[in-house]
């Protein structure tokens, strides 16, 4: 009785084992097949949102005023949806799009070359009709474009003492 005792126990003991390599097994097999179940891929790492996306947060904290997407001068005047300007190089104008982010800033915007970003304390929206009377003749302010061919203003920046919001 002993030895059929013995290898009745020892029967168990075998099965137990080979029941623990076959979950092993299926468990790494998995893993290998696909490893996001089980959070080991580098590639399920969160990403950063991208520029443009809500949580994106600006690592640039100054842009240079010379850029093709950024234009500054004297403010003249707003006409059947365009602003006209004097810049450098003379009486400009640019389409805006049909609403406009009007900013305050707290930096000097006359003959800048660089506008900071952290330099804005306030932000508010408008059509084309407010932002014109939210403007007087000859302020300095900084706008910025749509990229494009036909790049339309979507952002004028005006300073702390000519900001009326």
């Amino acid at each position: 009785m002993e030895t059929s005792a013995r290898t009745s126990k020892l029967s168990k003991v075998v099965i137990y084992i080979s029941l623990g390599l076959i979950v092993v097994s299926l468990v790494v097999y998995f893993v290998a097949v696909n490893p996001s179940l089980f959070n080991f891929s580098k590639d399920t790492a969160p990403t950063a949102p991208n520029k443009g996306e809500v949580g994106y947060e600006e690592t640039q904290n100054a842009i240079a005023t010379v850029s093709k997407e950024v234009v500054y001068g004297q403010f003249l005047s707003i006409d059947e949806g365009k602003l006209f300007f004097t810049a450098k190089e003379g009486e400009t104008s640019f389409n805006l799009t049909d609403e406009i982010a009007y900013q305050c800033s707290e930096q000097d915007l006359t003959n800048i070359d660089y506008f900071k970003f952290d330099s804005v304390y306030q932000v508010k929206v408008y059509t084309v009709p407010q932002v014109s009377a939210l403007i007087s003749k000859n302020t300095s302010f900084v706008g910025f474009l749509t990229e494009g061919e036909d790049a339309k203003l979507h952002t004028i920046t005006v300073t702390k003492t000519d900001c009326k919001i």
